[in-house]
């Protein structure tokens, strides 16, 4: 009998009386996220991950956004609001960035990047703006609040691009 080789997919066996395929979870994840396994290019053996901040009131989005990035190789600590977020601050919690929603209740994400960019110990971390709006006016006024970049939310790949870009600039400077 002739094996045959189907990529991503491990064998068949017998499950609870039904022929079930046993796939190879490795290979899918890869195919979906390229980076999914590797090292995460700005994680250093001194250092270790980079920190970031997640800024985001939707429990949905706040799901979708630490466990990816985790997988990215950051350390994300969520906080469901601007004000969340700033109790951290004046708490000496430190991050190497800060991704934040635009439309939040209380304070929005454009006044939040305002009050960051002040004073303080964040004054000068990247902040990448997360939002569905994303034509060049608010683009323009995400940049005149103080972000360094500006994403859309469910655009992953450029999200890591950002965050990467944002935190080899910030490194290079330093």
């Amino acid at each position: 009998m002739r094996q045959v080789k189907t990529l991503g997919l491990l064998g068949t066996g017998v499950i609870a009386g039904a022929a079930t395929d046993v796939i190879d979870t490795g290979y899918w994840l890869t195919m979906a996220w390229k980076d999914w396994f590797r090292d995460a290019p700005q994680a250093s053996e001194s250092r270790g991950p980079r920190r970031v901040l997640v800024v985001e009131d939707s429990a949905f989005f706040r799901q979708l956004l630490v466990p990816s990035l985790g997988a990215a190789g950051y350390r994300a600590t969520a906080a469901v609001s601007a004000a969340e977020a700033l109790k951290l601050r004046d708490a000496g919690v430190m991050f190497d960035a800060i991704l934040s929603d635009i439309e939040m209740p209380d304070m929005n994400g454009l006044e939040f990047a305002r009050v960051v960019r002040q004073s303080g110990p964040w004054a000068d971390l990247p902040m990448i703006a997360l939002t569905g709006h994303i034509e060049q006016r608010d683009v323009e006024a995400g940049r005149d609040a103080g972000f360094t970049d500006y994403v859309a939310k469910f655009e992953r790949e450029a999200l890591l691009a950002s965050l990467q870009q944002c935190l080899s600039e910030t490194v290079a400077v330093a």
